[in-house]
């Protein structure tokens, strides 16, 4: 999971007659269509407004908002059956996102592997890591791109050379 850096800009899709590019914590706040001029109307009064923000993310989420979705996410994947047809989930991957990086813990560090978990003899045996997993076993990760800007960073840097 990491945000995206995207144009901040509404989008027209002709085939729905309707307006995205909307923040997916509001976007429920508003009607998309463009059924009428009024329907025009009342969407960009809710965006002058701050109703609704013209970006994917909108900074405004909790660690709840991205617990839900997270949760969202992977229960779709199974209820799809996509674990079948695709492959499963194994990891969940957040960013240094203080925001995510509590959300991920909260689902992802909820319970600890058994001895008969398969999971079990495999992790168990590695310093360092721990057992404890989220829905379907699932073991929450860091985007490496983040830990190797932090490794490299000049602060840390600094604090190895002590």
């Amino acid at each position: 999971m990491d945000e995206i850096v995207l144009e901040e800009a509404a989008m027209y899709h002709p085939a729905e007659n309707r307006v995205g590019g909307y923040c997916w914590k509001h976007a429920g706040n508003i009607y998309p269509f463009l059924d009428t001029y009024e329907s025009a109307e009342q969407l960009a009064t809710k965006l002058s407004a701050g109703d609704v923000h013209l970006a994917p993310s909108c900074k405004e989420e909790d660690h709840i908002d991205w617990q839900d979705l997270i949760l969202k996410l992977v229960n779709t994947w199974y209820e799809t059956n996509a674990h079948k047809t695709i492959r499963l989930l194994w990891s969940f991957a957040t960013d240094g996102d203080a925001t995510h990086c509590k959300a991920g813990h909260e689902i992802f560090m909820a319970t600890k592997l058994t001895l008969a978990s398969p999971l079990y003899s495999i992790l168990s045996g590695l310093p360092g890591l721990n057992l404890y997993t989220g829905p379907h076993e699932m073991t929450m990760d860091f985007d490496y791109k983040h830990l190797f800007k932090h490794m490299v960073s000049p602060t840390t840097q600094h604090d190895n050379q002590d």
